[in-house]
């Protein structure tokens, strides 16, 4: 678990509340799901525009790694090579087959599958080298989805802030006598969401 990433999350949120309840606001104030529905709506509809759905797909899911790092023991890892190297060594490089259904690292069982059928070493280190890029190449699309995310989000919630705004004034009469005139907090809660979630957790999360 990443306790900095936590504890940033819970230290912007913190800040923001107190300011608010500093100023004589209340909680019920930002509790508004029609400005959270259109600044991440529109922001995610935005950004299936500029990317596929698998990359999409694949940075969300991603999301979790900012506050739980994957387990990796490369103290482990060097060790089981080594077995693998003295097992193949004594005997044979075919003896490993018995060993690939225990392999979860799916980087590691390919190379051993391809050792295993008989690949040469110089074309395996290729096709694992290349691998590799491909996999890389991936993964440099994900910190840009969240680029993205964190400059389409406070111009959505601009457009909401307009939309939010002239409806009071095409209205204002009905609007202040059935809801008190809330809807213009709505519009500026817009462009809150939007500049908290664009630039403070989306484009941070860009950066990891």
């Amino acid at each position: 678990m990443d306790k900095s990433s936590l504890a940033g999350i819970f230290l912007a949120l913190g800040g923001i509340i107190a300011g608010l309840l500093l100023e004589g606001g209340n909680l019920q104030q930002i509790v508004q799901p029609t400005a959270a529905m259109i600044v991440f709506g529109g922001t995610l509809g935005a950004v299936m525009l500029q990317f596929p759905l698998p990359v999409v797909m694949h940075a969300l899911r991603r999301l979790g790694s900012v506050f739980v790092a994957p387990k990796q023991n490369a103290q482990a890892t060097i060790q089981r090579l080594v077995q693998f190297a003295q097992k193949a060594r004594r005997e044979g490089i075919v003896s490993l087959d018995a060993d690939l259904a225990q392999i979860e690292d799916p980087f590691l069982k390919k190379s051993l599958m391809l050792a295993v059928d008989g690949t040469e070493p110089s074309e395996l280190r290729k096709i694992m080298e290349l691998r590799i890029q491909n996999q890389a190449d991936a993964e440099e699309k994900v910190p840009a989805v969240f680029e993205a995310a964190g400059g389409f989000s406070p111009t959505i919630g601009i457009i909401g802030a307009v939309l939010g705004t002239l409806g009071g004034y095409q209205a204002r009469t009905r609007l202040v006598a059935a809801s008190g005139g809330r809807d213009l907090p709505i519009a500026l809660l817009e462009d809150a969401i939007a500049i908290v979630g664009g630039f403070a957790v989306l484009a941070g999360t860009a950066n990891l």
